[in-house]
């Protein structure tokens, strides 16, 4: 890692990891754990409770009378919602109190990050992959290398955001800027809270060329085709072929529709936990979408442009 990284990561700019979402992941796999253990938890976390309550409340979900005990929340959403909106969660607080993402509105991020997390999730349960919820927290933390380096580098990182012309060429441009890429930064992160070796590839290779990613393993296939389809409003044949080898049954109309319902279950997560892709403009298919500041000439998303300056 160049010096320069290093040393602001060392200097205490890069996240721990949120013990709360570690004990979350690890009960809601354990088929013991009640939904009375879960709440017990979840209530050690006051911004996890109230996105609980919200979620459970919302009309969404709630079918009936209020829900007010976080037992009967959990019970409404299911465990794989609640997981996702605590990862989520978690993993955007420890970002949102660090100083150099503090006055940046990362909710374009996050948005695009969530659907790259809901369809890897759908897609890995529709491979047969084992351990489908694996495939939803790389998906999640994909593109988590980027914060890493804006909350670690500041404004030389944001301005290289901003001028980018496509998600493409970013690791590319980090790479000569910066001496790493974001994916390099994220796989550090994996390696610093000790997560799987498949997980970290995941996170590493999800820019990789198409014609090396059908040589990886099955984790980090399932996040590039994740992030390559929510890349594109139309599925190319090439692509298309491609989900054939991972899948096995990948035809474009099944892609869409994985892809449309992991754009549903993305707003409801999104909206339980406070954010939303802009109004009235594209939907965010990469974060780089909405890189754009009233600083450099761009329309919206990253930047002093939605700090309310």
């Amino acid at each position: 890692m160049p010096e320069p990284v290093r040393h602001a990561i060392e200097s205490g700019r890069a996240p721990s990891p949120p013990q709360v979402l570690l004990r979350l992941l690890q009960m809601v796999d354990d088929d013991s754990t009640t939904m009375a253990k879960l709440a017990r938890l979840v209530e050690q976390d006051p911004g996890l409770c109230t996105r609980v309550l919200t979620a459970a409340n919302s009309p969404a979900i709630r079918h009936g009378t209020q829900l007010r005990s976080i037992e009967n929340c959990l019970i409404a959403l299911g465990t794989r919602l609640v997981r996702s909106i605590a990862t989520c969660l978690s993993v955007q607080n420890l970002f949102d109190e660090r100083a150099g993402t503090r006055s940046v509105d990362l909710s374009a991020f996050w948005t695009h990050s969530l659907l790259v997390a809901e369809l890897s999730r759908s897609l890995a349960a529709t491979s047969g992959y084992q351990r489908p919820d694996e495939a939803y927290l790389a998906g999640l933390l994909h593109d988590v290398g980027e914060l890493i380096l804006l909350s670690a580098l500041g404004e030389p990182y944001l301005q290289l955001l901003a001028t980018c012309p496509s998600e493409a060429e970013l690791s590319a441009r980090e790479s000569a800027q910066f001496g790493v890429h974001h994916g390099e930064i994220g796989t550090w992160l994996a390696d610093q809270w000790h997560l799987d070796s498949p997980f970290a590839d995941g996170i590493l290779f999800h820019h990789l060329p198409a014609e090396q990613i059908v040589t990886a393993a099955e984790l980090p296939r399932l996040v590039w085709l994740a992030h390559a389809l929510i890349s594109c409003d139309e599925i190319p044949d090439g692509l298309a072929a491609l989900a054939e080898q991972i899948l096995a049954n990948g035809s474009s109309a099944r892609l869409t529709g994985l892809r449309d319902e992991a754009e549903q279950r993305m707003c409801i997560i999104a909206d339980a936990i406070g954010i939303a892709p802009p109004e009235s403009l594209p939907f965010p298919r990469s974060p780089l979408d909405t890189v754009a500041t009233f600083r450099y000439g761009f329309a919206y998303g990253y930047g002093e442009a939605a700090v309310g300056r």
